[in-house]
């Protein structure tokens, strides 16, 4: 974890693509990775990590790899590892002014909940199991009531309620058109249409790109390989007689204790350095000349002072 907060710090300055292979930048670069601890959250609190030299050479030499993963066309780059991507400029500051426009102001908004104003809310008015009418493609101008799915025992379907999306058609060129109408914002609503189409367009590399990395063909990469073990296995020795009350209670403690501090000895980086291939990919999601469906959910965040 310390070394990919470690990446994703290096990875966070303005344009360090072009940097990356700079003798100078380098060694500037491992100099305060070297002089500043890394602060880590973990389940029972936070750590405090100092990298050592060689983990410091391996998070500057696989930064080439990160480079090549830069979607410069569309302006999306790897955050903090694998699945996790940022954008470098997708909408220009006159775009975000014209999609709030057509979407936050124009639209009729939702009472406010702790700062949150929702303006298309697809929980409003979502498909109820065996109570909202649906068309029944088998039968043609029939309505019939949908009933709820079989398989309960996924935890992520629910019983009682489903979202209602939207069918979007992606041309081969990326060009997105709505080919139904989105809940609870009213048809006429053109521009704001228009607004959530070209948002869509601008994030249909994104998609791509978490969908590549989800794929099962292609493995998690992974810096350290192995597993940790234990150095020492001589444990507390128990009390010689069962009736011993306080005998017990004491190797009790003793042995929680002797699990806490046992010594461990982590796996490292491979000897070698990075080895290459964390940009190769064996199965590339390819989104575009599909038509896709997106639940739209959009509200504003009232930042109170």
């Amino acid at each position: 974890m310390a070394m990919s907060h470690a990446s994703a710090r290096l990875r966070s300055r303005p344009e360090w693509w072009l940097e990356h292979r700079n003798k100078q930048s380098k060694q500037k670069w491992k100099a305060e990775l070297l002089r500043s601890p890394l602060t880590i959250r973990t389940p029972c609190g936070s750590e405090t990590i100092r990298l050592s030299l060689k983990q410091i050479d391996y998070v500057l030499e696989e930064l080439c790899g990160y480079a090549a993963l830069v979607d410069h066309l569309h302006r999306w780059q790897v955050l903090t590892g694998y699945k996790h991507w940022r954008p470098l400029n997708v909408l220009s500051f006159n775009e975000i002014l014209d999609l709030e426009r057509d979407v936050i102001q124009s639209l009729p908004h939702a009472p406010n909940h702790n700062g949150v104003v929702h303006v298309i809310d697809p929980f409003l008015n979502a498909l109820i199991f065996e109570k909202t009418p649906v068309y029944d493609i088998h039968q043609p101008g029939l309505l019939r009531r949908q009933p709820a799915p079989s398989y309960m025992r996924d935890y992520s379907v629910s019983k009682e309620f489903a979202f209602l999306p939207t069918d979007f058609s992606i041309s081969t060129a990326g060009h997105v058109k709505a080919l139904s109408y989105i809940n609870n914002l009213h048809p006429g609503e053109t521009k704001a249409m228009q607004g959530l189409e070209n948002l869509l367009e601008r994030c249909l590399p994104l998609f791509s790109h978490v969908l590549t990395d989800l794929h099962r063909n292609n493995p998690l990469y992974q810096r350290i390989k192995g597993s940790c073990r234990y150095t020492e296995w001589d444990e507390p020795e128990p009390p010689d007689h069962s009736d011993d009350e306080e005998g017990w209670v004491a190797y009790e403690r003793d042995v929680r204790l002797w699990i806490m501090k046992r010594p461990i000895e982590l796996p490292d980086v491979p000897s070698g350095g990075y080895k290459g291939g964390l940009e190769s990919r064996r199965h590339t999601v390819e989104l575009l000349g599909r038509n896709l469906q997106f639940v739209v959910h959009s509200y504003e965040i009232c930042l109170m002072v």
